[in-house]
């Protein structure tokens, strides 16, 4: 976030102990708003916030309005995080906002739109929550919850009418229905392609009813997407019928979500709320998948293997970016190699989950391909003096393309030919919180 946005942050309290309590917040925000710098990890401290509040409210003065207006716009917020984090058949056992501990929760907003007049003020904010402190809040209500947000998904609407099916070509009513859904604000973000000559060249109507793997990949690549989804909704004389297919890396053809309402005597509003049942599902079933459990946090030893300065660099910002991990330890350090031991909450498969969400590929090791610094030098023995089961890649980054890494010689970190002056600047630190943890 740049610093022009920060400066539209605007923090809660009155007087001297609240003054207090704003440079805490101010501190946590920062490290939240800032220090987690490139985009992958701004999205993580995103998942604490709850963006678009719609407040209106009237007074006196302008001012005193947009404080009122800020203040109603509080427990709007509040539920909507706490919505956000967990599974639907929870919301009946929520936590109720506490407007004497509001403080402690929501750190800060910052305003995207507003109108004011003499006496009213409307707007569009974003709430800013403190994570440990909604962390602590869910698990004292005993309720689990997920906070990996998924890389975003394409979804593709094909239409079936009077034995034709439209994807691209107007009118695709289903199409429009996407295009107002809530497509954002989850943990599974959607996207509807821009239907331009680009789309309709990687992926016509066809391509997407007979799930071509490699067009439709091809068009999610392009759009950023972990995958494209193909939604295909039919009707009948009283109800439509949603069935939604995954094809991305490691699914081809899955069902990921189906759905089948009345249509009533308003088809628009049929395919509006089809479409937000499955952007629920696929949100929903994103979170199970995500689920965090209650028995406290886990270490795993990863070596890091890295041919330059700017691929550690890229692995240890994107390690930042992962939800799960809660600290990391540097171990031993070479030349082209690090040894860390992550801190984690979760299991183990979660975490792998989270990490191909940023683009790294957890996995567990083979000596063999570690290589050594030493081209004279067994690589199997080499790996022996590394504790590390697992290894951490860029995606991008093969082993059999990745110049031999060396396993770390077992040595005190520091200074070595070939690693920065200061080895642990790219990670932020040697032994490392989360700061949205601590």
């Amino acid at each position: 976030m740049s610093l022009i946005t920060l400066a539209r942050v605007v923090m809660l309290g009155r007087g001297r102990a609240a003054a207090r309590g704003r440079a805490r917040r101010a501190i946590l925000l920062a490290a939240l708003l800032i220090v987690v710098g490139p985009p992958a990890q701004a999205q993580r401290a995103e998942v604490f916030a709850v963006k678009n509040v719609a407040v209106d409210a009237t007074a006196d003065t302008t001012t005193e309005a947009k404080d009122l207006a800020i203040a109603q716009g509080r427990p709007i917020a509040y539920r909507l995080m706490l919505e956000k984090l967990t599974l639907r058949e929870d919301h009946g056992r929520l936590p109720e906002f506490n407007p004497d501990r509001a403080d402690d929760l929501i750190i800060g907003f910052r305003v995207e739109s507003e109108k004011t007049s003499a006496v009213r003020y409307l707007g569009r904010l974003t709430y800013v929550f403190d994570p440990p402190a909604v962390r602590a809040l869910l698990r004292t209500a005993g309720l689990r919850f997920a906070e990996t947000t998924s890389k975003p998904s394409v979804v593709l609407p094909v239409y079936y009418d009077a034995g034709t099916s439209r994807l691209w070509e107007d009118p695709n009513p289903w199409r429009d229905a996407w295009s107002e859904a809530p497509m954002t604000g989850g943990l599974a973000p959607l996207m509807l392609p821009l239907g331009d000559l680009a789309d309709i060249a990687d992926v016509d109507v066809q391509a997407a009813v007979n799930g071509d793997a490699e067009r439709l990949a091809r068009l999610a690549d392009r759009y950023g997407a972990k995958e494209s989804l193909v939604a295909e909704l039919r009707t009948d004389t009283d109800r439509v019928q949603v069935l939604v297919r995954r094809y991305g890396l490691t699914e081809t053809g899955t069902v990921a979500a189906s759905h089948t309402g009345p249509i009533g005597d308003d088809l628009p509003a049929a395919l509006a709320r089809a479409a937000a049942a499955v952007a629920d599902q696929l949100n929903e079933t994103w979170k199970q998948r995500n689920l965090l459990g209650f028995r406290g946090r886990s270490t795993l030893v990863a070596l890091v293997p890295f041919s330059d300065l700017r691929e550690w660099i890229t692995v240890s910002q994107r390690l930042r970016a992962v939800a799960p991990v809660r600290g990391t330890r540097t171990i031993k350090l070479a030349r082209r190699a690090r040894e860390l031991e992550l801190q984690f909450v979760g299991e183990v498969d979660q975490l792998v989950l989270a990490m191909e969400q940023a683009d790294l590929v957890l996995e567990q090791s083979q000596p063999a391909e570690i290589g050594t610094t030493d081209p004279d030098e067994d690589a199997t023995a080499a790996a022996s003096q590394s504790e590390a089961r697992w290894v951490i890649r860029l995606r991008s980054a093969q082993p059999e393309t990745s110049p031999a890494a060396g396993p770390p010689a077992a040595q005190e970190p520091g200074t070595t030919e070939g690693e920065p002056a200061d080895p642990d600047a790219a990670l932020g630190q040697n032994s490392s919180q989360d700061p949205a943890d601590q």
